[in-house]
């Protein structure tokens, strides 16, 4: 059986694997004999500098492309059959489902027998001590964010709806540029984008906020950055009003408050994603918050957490991996309605036999004064 990869270190399989950057993509492969990268000359040599795993054997192309060329065969399919012919371990391929199309019916074309396991590296989903201690230190830089963003709406002012900062309106875009260059300076950066929304924005969970910062309304800042030293991800979310809430909106908040805090004390391993989702779900039920399809607690409660900012075991309906210890995951109740906004607080946690331990550990509070 042979576990095949086409790509670059975008995928975060192959970086979790190798532990380093390439730009460009490549085959790599693992089975009973061994586990192999295939690369050109470009990359060869850097490789074999880089490369602290000795199990891991690099072998160059240039030879393989060479003669492939030389007959007028060359192509990327045939690339691969020669791999597997000199390298392979039987006829049996398992490939992710990022595998490029045409490459996988080509071998289903052929004759091979190709199956599909979105687990080719699940141990990935078991963070170390290191990976745990890389993720803290993403979320202590994120943190430091949060706290300029709270200066910054502790000095603003409220003029009728809106809050003004420095003698202009303050501004969903103003926030975003004055983190990421923050976060920029901390070796942090937001590949995926940043979430400062507020007013009815904040009703919709992934509305990446736009124009001016309403006061007295919800404002919901969740930030995701990766750190460009390590590649880990932190993922943070906090709820604020400039001004005075509505009495409706601080129920909201302490009910998702009070949800989060509990799910904190009771997730732990041995139970699956789905049943913590679940229990999240009844504990909103009995605070007289029932959900429909457009409003209520209406995504997953978290998400694993590492080189992708959403990896799994995921805490949601679907949610079938038993969580286990060392699997890091967020924890993210929220509440949505069209007509008043709505309220998410997400800390991120790390999986332990009989309990979780929070890594976030930063203060939850509803109104900035």
């Amino acid at each position: 059986m042979n576990k095949l990869v086409y790509a670059n270190t975008k995928n975060s399989d192959l970086l979790y694997f190798l532990k380093m950057n390439i730009a460009d993509s490549f085959f790599f492969l693992e089975n009973k004999k061994g586990t192999f990268v295939f690369l050109d000359s470009r990359e060869f040599g850097v490789f074999n500098e880089k490369n602290k795993n000795p199990k891991i054997s690099a072998i160059l192309l240039d030879p393989i492309i060479f003669d492939l060329q030389l007959s007028n065969n060359y192509s990327l399919f045939n690339l691969a059959k020669e791999i597997i012919n000199k390298y392979g371990d039987g006829n049996k391929l398992i490939v992710s489902d990022d595998f490029p199309i045409s490459l996988f019916m080509s071998f289903k074309d052929s004759g091979c027998d190709i199956l599909v396991d979105n687990n080719l590296f699940s141990n990935r989903k078991i963070k170390n001590e290191t990976e745990i201690n890389f993720i803290k230190e993403s979320l202590n830089k994120t943190k430091k964010a949060f706290s300029l963003i709270e200066e910054i709406l502790k000095e603003s002012i409220i003029k009728k709806d809106y809050l003004y900062y420095q003698n202009d309106y303050l501004t969903s875009e103003y926030l975003k540029e004055i983190v990421s260059q923050f976060l920029f300076k901390e070796k942090m950066f937001s590949s995926e984008g940043i979430i400062i929304s507020s007013g009815v924005q904040t009703s919709m969970p992934h509305h990446p906020g736009s124009d001016k910062i309403l006061a007295n309304q919800p404002l919901i800042c969740d930030i995701f950055p990766r750190s460009l030293k390590n590649n880990y991800f932190a993922d943070m979310t906090r709820t604020y009003v400039k001004g005075k809430a509505s009495n409706e909106l601080k129920n909201i908040f302490n009910a998702v408050l009070k949800v989060q805090e509990e799910m904190i004390s009771e997730i732990k391993a041995g139970e699956n994603g789905k049943y913590f989702y679940n229990l999240a779900c009844q504990k909103f039920n009995n605070l007289g918050f029932s959900s429909s399809k457009d409003d209520g607690f209406i995504h997953g409660l978290g998400h694993g957490l590492g080189l992708d900012v959403h990896e799994g075991p995921y805490l949601n309906k679907l949610g079938n991996d038993i969580l286990i210890n060392g699997n890091v995951v967020t924890v993210e109740p929220g509440l949505y309605y069209k007509n008043i906004g709505g309220v998410r607080i997400e800390d991120v946690v790390v999986i332990k036999d009989d309990s979780c331990e929070n890594l976030t550990n930063y203060p939850k509070v509803l109104e900035i004064k």
